[in-house]
């Protein structure tokens, strides 16, 4: 959200115990939204938008002091 990025996560059935691959892009990167289907890109986007007008602003010193959540 700070930084408009995607990193979406391939899936696999180790649990944790290997490191998965990833793809990063821009969050207006067309190639995200075709990789996430139209369906999640516009929860994504929705929930961000939410965030934005009814969340707290991101303050990284709040969240380390547990104070606020990264979500």
């Amino acid at each position: 959200r700070e930084h408009e990025t995607i990193e979406r996560f391939a899936k696999d059935e180790t649990h944790g115990q290997e490191k998965l691959a990833s793809e990063k892009g821009a969050l207006t990167d067309p190639r995200m939204k075709e990789l996430l289907g139209d369906d999640v890109y516009q929860a994504l986007l929705d929930d961000i938008e939410l965030l934005d007008v009814a969340g707290d602003p991101f303050d990284f010193d709040k969240v380390r002091a547990g104070e606020l959540t990264p979500m």
